[in-house]
């Protein structure tokens, strides 16, 4: 509603034609998602230590849950079978980097229990779901 008014607005005052307007989607597609992706994955390496320090690993755990998500996500709307291995490669790959518990350092608190083992569940979920990229796709 509020886009549409200053469209209008706009072509009112440039005294545009409105046969000229383009439309464009805001949709992000395949490579867009991909990209977020990527990024996801790169944040969540590189707040495991900071989120250990301050007690968030239950946090992390729901970036790891995220990340899964998101992952089946895209590749529900993968075209080809080459790219639906290749991302799924690269996630197993990302799955297997991650800690399968969470580091803390020696000076600190050991972090709840059952923060560890909500952390700990979420790798081992993610690494069970893109090992190796076995899985097959839902067609």
């Amino acid at each position: 509603m509020v886009s549409e008014i200053l469209v209008g607005e706009s072509l009112f005052a440039t005294k545009a034609r409105h046969d000229n307007v383009l439309r464009t989607e805001a949709r992000v597609g395949i490579v867009g998602s991909l990209k977020d992706l990527i990024d996801q994955m790169r944040a969540l390496e590189s707040m495991i230590e900071r989120a250990v320090k301050e007690q968030l690993v239950e946090e992390l755990a729901q970036k790891v849950r995220q990340l899964q998500r998101d992952a089946e996500t895209l590749l529900q709307n993968v075209k080809t079978d080459e790219d639906f291995e290749a991302i799924e490669i690269e996630l197993a790959a990302t799955a297997y980097q991650l800690p399968t518990h969470p580091p803390y350092p020696a000076d600190k608190k050991r972090p709840a229990p059952k923060s560890i083992e909500l952390y700990s569940e979420a790798v081992t979920d993610l690494r069970k779901r893109f090992s190796s990229g076995k899985k097959k796709r839902k067609d």
